[in-house]
């Protein structure tokens, strides 16, 4: 079983330097939420699969051979027979159908938490960020571009920290915060949704340089 490679994230200094040279307001509540609830963009945004189902019926797989070799299986409605490729139903198998944005119905602004209901439907609740306010409630849902507030984060880790991040990334910098204050390990997998407590684990070594600084101040 090959080795995971360690996450790369970002600190909380880091995150404000983004923060604070993100202008448009959307774009900053998004982020907010990604650093400081540990949210995935599709739950923040929605995602609505471009494949086609078209009779939203079960799929098959079909087997195609190139001189005795197996290509790549591509998928069939198990109904009608059409061919659908696997780029196009991905995030369907993976995300399921159709994800929701985030709406103001999600939001306990009385108990400061967020209920998210994430890959496969699974409900889990986050905390909600100290700056989101009743002006972040009234922009919801938020109705950015996906690929827009992916490149406008991948565009700041460049030219600000000159890191090469993605708005994922911010989610992990969520979870390797929280361990170095200190948090448990089963509080942090509640809150990225982590079915095995060793997905979690990972962030424990996500940030090397402060794991050895640590250990210097004990001798």
């Amino acid at each position: 079983m090959a080795n995971k490679r360690l996450p790369r994230i970002i600190t909380q200094p880091e995150f404000e330097k983004l923060f604070e040279a993100t202008k448009n307001k959307e774009y900053k509540l998004a982020m907010l939420l990604g650093f400081e609830a540990g949210m995935r963009i599709s739950e923040i945004i929605g995602f609505a699969n471009a494949g086609s189902r078209c009779c939203d019926a079960p799929l098959t797989y079909l087997k195609v051979t190139d001189r005795g070799y197996f290509k790549r299986k591509p998928f069939a409605c198990g109904k009608c027979g059409q061919t659908l490729k696997y780029k196009d139903i991905y995030r369907n198998i993976k995300f399921g159908y159709k994800v929701e944005p985030l709406n103001k119905s999600n939001i306990d602004l009385n108990r400061h938490s967020i209920t998210i209901i994430g890959k496969g439907n699974k409900q889990r609740i986050v905390p909600l960020p100290k700056r989101f306010n009743t002006s972040a409630l009234a922009m919801l849902p938020i109705k950015a571009s996906r690929r827009a507030l992916q490149w406008h984060v991948t565009k700041l880790g460049k030219t600000i920290l000159q890191k090469g991040i993605s708005f994922h990334t911010l989610r992990h910098g969520f979870a390797s915060y929280l361990i170095n204050k200190g948090r448990p390990l089963n509080e942090i997998q509640m809150f990225m949704g982590h079915s095995r407590l060793d997905v979690t684990g990972i962030y424990l070594h996500a940030d090397p340089q402060n794991a050895v600084n640590k250990a210097r101040d004990v001798f």
